[in-house]
């Protein structure tokens, strides 16, 4: 058996040899775009001041590198002031946008994962209540997650400096998260919520809240370890949550191919699960006079999503555009989960192709609401990333409601 050994000794030395030639590959490409003549484009930026909020530790220190060798020579060397901001805990960006003065500035630049991006959307619309008049805001990868600028087009820093320095400020849909009493009205103590990319109930937010709570500290091993240790963990636990959703989907009077929205949808069987209600319930007004889809179930999985890529490998909403004035939303009900099933959907999700796979059900819609009917065990949501628990909730699309520069 002497060849087992050298064979894994053989491929020990070819990854290694690999990772080598890509890193070196790297460093080339850092020395050509700090060094090199700036990016076409840039010269709008000229003298401009930026204010770059950067997570110290965020993917085990990767986003201090990242703005040290790639972000501030760079910009640098297009001729943009720059202010640095490093947070040192978790949340503190977010207070630090909500009290900082932003009239200096042209820009705001987040050099971390989505997560910080979150906290910085949410300061700032705690304070302004709005992105109007606010300079707009740039996403530098240098998280576990990154699915804003994998969304943009961008997946590493240079490229996503590239895009900054070029870019212009366009319109970004954003997600309102409301709580609910139990008669579908605003809670007096209402903590809103913006939501930049998603929110999850489920499968994916249980994800989250394995890796949150669990991995975190573990750094670039995190997602590598959580890649099979925690998929491995849900699929054998198989986990659904019962609640209640309702929604008006959208109609597209021109298109009816499949994997369309609502494919699940149209002609199904309306049994007391799933039925049509000519009413909706208080708080639940309708959109044009379109009756609401209200599916009470159990759920294995629930996403909204305005962004198609949720993570720099997770394409879980192919069809969001942006800046289409919906919410991508698909969900997964209980009786469909199952080892295969759920291998499926993991498999399908760099690709982008889980939407396509029969037992998800996938619809746009402007707004939802979701209602855990099982207080003793109704989980998470993710939202963004931010673990909240469930409770009755309505997400509202907010149009174009981000400024963002790319």
């Amino acid at each position: 058996m002497w060849w087992v050994g050298l064979a894994l000794v053989a491929s020990l030395v070819a990854v290694f040899a690999v990772m080598s030639v890509t890193k070196q590959r790297e460093r080339e490409r850092e020395r050509r775009a700090v060094s090199g003549p700036p990016v076409p484009g840039a010269q709008q930026w000229a003298g401009k001041r930026v204010c770059v909020v950067v997570n110290p530790i965020g993917g085990a220190g990767y986003g201090k590198r990242v703005f040290q060798r790639v972000l501030k020579p760079m910009l640098t060397n297009a001729g943009v002031l720059v202010d640095l901001i490093e947070t040192e805990y978790k949340g503190h960006a977010h207070r630090i946008l909500a009290e900082v003065d932003l009239t200096k500035y042209s820009a705001v630049l987040s050099v971390s994962g989505d997560g910080m991006l979150h906290e910085i959307v949410n300061g700032l619309w705690e304070r302004h209540s709005t992105f109007d008049s606010l300079p707009p805001l740039a996403t530098i990868p240098a998280g576990t997650g990154n699915g804003l600028c994998t969304s943009f087009g961008a997946r590493d820093p240079i490229a996503a400096t590239e895009m900054f320095l070029r870019g212009k400020t366009r319109g970004l849909d954003m997600m309102t998260v409301t709580s609910l009493d139990e008669t579908k009205q605003v809670r007096p103590d209402s903590d809103r919520k913006l939501a930049l990319m998603s929110v999850h109930w489920g499968l994916t937010a249980d994800f989250d809240t394995l890796t949150e709570l669990s991995f975190r500290k573990i750094g670039n091993m995190r997602f590598l370890i959580t890649s099979v240790i925690v998929p491995g963990l849900l699929i054998y636990r198989a986990k659904s949550y019962k609640g209640r959703l309702s929604f008006v989907p959208y109609r597209n009077e021109h298109t009816d191919e499949r994997g369309n929205y609502n494919k699940k949808y149209d002609g199904v069987n309306h049994d007391k699960q799933q039925k049509r209600e000519q009413k909706a319930p208080s708080g639940e007004g309708d959109q044009d006079g379109e009756e609401r889809v209200v599916i009470e179930d159990y759920f294995f999985t629930l996403v909204a999503a305005t962004v198609p890529w949720l993570a720099h490998d997770a394409c879980l909403a192919p069809k969001a555009e942006m800046t289409d004035g919906y919410i991508d939303l698909f969900i997964v009900r209980g009786s469909n989960r199952g080892v295969y099933n759920e291998i499926q959907a993991f498999l399908n999700l760099d690709g982008g192709k889980i939407c396509d796979l029969p037992f998800v059900e996938y619809f746009k819609v402007k707004n939802f609401f979701v209602e855990p009917l099982d207080d003793s065990d109704c989980g998470f949501y993710s939202i963004d990333g931010e673990l909240v628990k469930a409770h009755p909730i309505k997400v509202d699309v907010q149009p174009s409601m981000g400024r963002f520069v790319y």
